[in-house]
């Protein structure tokens, strides 16, 4: 044995021996009998209660229980993200409750009813009953449901006719024509300048001129059949408005040009396939169109031959497509874009001839 194991017997007696002096052994024993006796008498005390409630029992008092949980309220979810589909899955799971806790307290009325008139509901009456109310239970479900549906459609319909920014109507540079800005333009005609803000507004200046249907009527069916005299009315009243040089008269009539076809794409795109029949089509008109003009714009496009050559018209554009550049400046045109290289191209060359001329005269 080694001399750990004997220091550990002799600690051991040691404290025995004390315990015995100080009679620990007996205390533990009075009060492990104190706790049986408890327990004893707490199992005598439920089986008294149990058997008293058997005595009293009704017959809706598990109804009644079910009803006291039903009571209890849902947790409303908290979650950020999906607040909309929560809100409404706890709507329904309240629903549930609330439509589950009617149903329990008519079946409590009934069994109610049936005891005070002495009699007993035969089982099959009792099946009968069960089903109708789970009918009338998913009967309030569905509707709650259809309800709640209603709602999230009309939000999004809500949504959907809130009001938008609208089409570029350029108000202030229409009634503008004591203080015309001058445009600058390059060696082909097209605006560069002044400054970026004044193209653009320029730019969305002519857009408006070709939806402006008391300025540029839409039935006329292309754009080369445009009378000189219209074209000239367009130049003349962009002239009210700006100051452009006469060699960007060809740019203008074209961009103008343009932008009212791509106008007219629009409205028939928007207001003419959409519908199947005139009737939809004159109650959806677009709003700045007059009846007279939109009414013709309906017998032009119903025209077969002219729908024929719209047909042919797209096939064509199609043909070589892949071909095209492809516009990635935004609102700058390609044009501006040239226009500020070559200027920076320039400031960059006459600095480096300065630069030289200047070092070589610092030599001699």
């Amino acid at each position: 044995m080694s001399g750990y194991e004997r220091l550990r017997i002799e600690t051991i007696r040691k404290n025995m021996t004390r315990m015995e002096e100080l009679g620990l052994k007996e205390q533990a024993k009075s009060l492990m009998a104190q706790v049986q006796n408890n327990r004893g008498n707490q199992s005598k005390n439920k089986k008294k209660k149990v058997s008293g409630d058997d005595e009293l029992y009704r017959a809706n008092q598990d109804m009644e229980h079910e009803l006291d949980s039903i009571d209890e309220e849902l947790p409303i979810p908290q979650s950020k993200s999906k607040g909309k589909s929560n809100a409404i899955q706890w709507k329904i799971r309240k629903m549930k409750a609330l439509t589950r806790k009617a149903v329990m307290a008519k079946r409590r009325r009934n069994v109610d009813l049936a005891s005070s008139h002495g009699g007993s509901s035969t089982p099959n009456h009792t099946l009968h009953q069960h089903y109708s109310t789970t009918r009338e239970l998913v009967e309030m479900l569905g509707l709650e449901v259809e309800h709640l549906n209603h709602d999230k459609n009309d939000k999004e319909n809500a949504e959907k006719d809130k009001p938008r920014r609208g089409p570029t109507m350029c108000y202030k540079v229409h009634g503008r024509t004591v203080e015309r800005l001058e445009i600058t333009l390059n060696e082909h005609g097209q605006p560069v300048g002044p400054d970026d803000s004044t193209c653009n507004e320029f730019i969305s200046f002519l857009g408006t001129i070709a939806r402006k249907a008391n300025i540029l009527p839409l039935t006329v069916k292309n754009w080369p059949i445009l009378r000189n005299e219209k074209k000239e009315e367009l130049w003349d009243y962009v002239l009210k408005h700006f100051i452009v040089p006469i060699e960007g008269k060809k740019w203008v009539l074209q961009t103008i040009g343009a932008a009212w076809r791509r106008y007219k794409c629009y409205l028939k795109r928007v207001h003419f396939h959409k519908y199947d029949n005139d009737k939809t089509r004159m109650i959806k008109r677009p709003k700045l169109v007059p009846k007279n003009m939109f009414q013709d714009l309906l017998k032009i496009w119903n025209d077969v031959k002219y729908e024929e050559r719209c047909m042919q018209n797209k096939a064509n554009r199609l043909v070589g497509k892949e071909k095209n550049i492809m516009h990635t400046s935004g609102p700058k045109s390609f044009a501006r874009v040239r226009f500020k290289w070559v200027s920076l191209f320039v400031c960059l060359f006459t600095f480096l001839i300065t630069f030289i001329i200047g070092f070589i005269s610092a030599l001699k």
